[in-house]
């Protein structure tokens, strides 16, 4: 699978398919199971990159997100050797990049990539969590989100700067209380905060799972209960108020929160985010001051 250059970031990935079986995960639609090691290999990747006309190198240069379409540490030793290999080449551009994985890494293996960065902030390191206490019903296959948090304060102790994915957010599952008092005791994070947007297929998924059904409610059902906010055969949750109260509690405890994860990027390289004019438009832009 070639590199896809979106809203002003190239998404790669080494790796297609992942072990996790999230209920939520867009991969089940493009059919992606068993990871398996992506024969676009990551020479043809950087000469295509480097040959496409919105790429731009360097460390002012074009962020690039790793991992777009299936975990970059899986249990396969010989695949998670394979994304480090990645990882390390991407480096070597200079340009910002950001990776991520909902799996556990080793020691030497954050200490074999956080030494191939170039420059202070080069690199962030994600992790998504959504819930802290139903992921074994949804997140099957993957690290429990306390290890995940654990991993984070590695890369944090290499000068790493560390941001979670609290997305999708999923009413009633995505809870307040437990984000705030897992996130107070973290070094310094930032969080992003994104819609579900799932097809028929995902919500199906979602609540085929009675506990998970009734938890859920009626966040994607109208009065009548037919299935809300059915848009070019894309469903997302329409109760937008419950998402704002989950981000203004976040802020009230001074954590750092956004909606997108290259203002992060913005945020702690300090530029100007080059899509700030259109995440304005769109209602994304959290007016942090960063691109003022």
């Amino acid at each position: 699978m070639k590199p896809e250059f979106n809203n002003g970031r190239f998404f790669v990935s080494p790796i297609l398919g992942c072990e996790g079986r999230c209920l939520y995960c867009y991969l089940i639609i493009n059919n992606y199971k068993k990871p398996y090691a992506n024969t676009f290999d990551i020479d043809d990747t950087i000469e295509y990159m480097k040959k496409h006309k919105d790429f731009v190198s360097g460390k002012n240069g074009t962020i690039i997100s790793v991992g777009a379409w299936g975990d970059l540490f899986p249990s396969s030793n010989e695949l998670r050797r394979h994304s480090i290999r990645w990882i390390k080449e991407l480096l070597s551009l200079e340009n910002p990049l950001q990776i991520m994985s909902k799996n556990e890494l080793t020691d030497e293996e954050i200490d074999e990539i956080t030494a191939s960065i170039k420059y202070k902030n080069q690199l962030l390191y994600s992790t998504t969590i959504i819930t802290f206490d139903f992921f074994g019903t949804i997140e099957k296959g993957l690290s429990d989100p306390f290890k995940r948090l654990l991993v984070l304060k590695k890369f944090a102790k290499k000068a790493v700067p560390i941001n979670i994915m609290i997305k999708p957010f999923i009413p009633n599952i995505t809870k307040t209380e437990m984000f705030i008092k897992e996130l107070e005791n973290m070094p310094e994070i930032h969080c992003v905060v994104g819609k579900l947007y799932v097809d028929e297929a995902i919500l199906n998924n979602l609540i085929r799972n009675e506990e998970l059904k009734e938890i859920i409610g009626n966040n994607f059902f109208d009065d009548t209960g037919q299935i809300s906010c059915v848009k070019d055969n894309i469903l997302n949750t329409y109760n937008d108020k419950v998402i704002e109260d989950f981000i203004s509690q976040l802020i009230g405890k001074n954590i750092k929160v956004f909606k997108k994860s290259s203002c992060v990027n913005a945020n702690i390289l300090k530029q100007k985010n080059k899509n700030m004019e259109k995440y304005k438009s769109e209602g994304f832009c959290m007016n942090c001051g960063n691109c003022m």
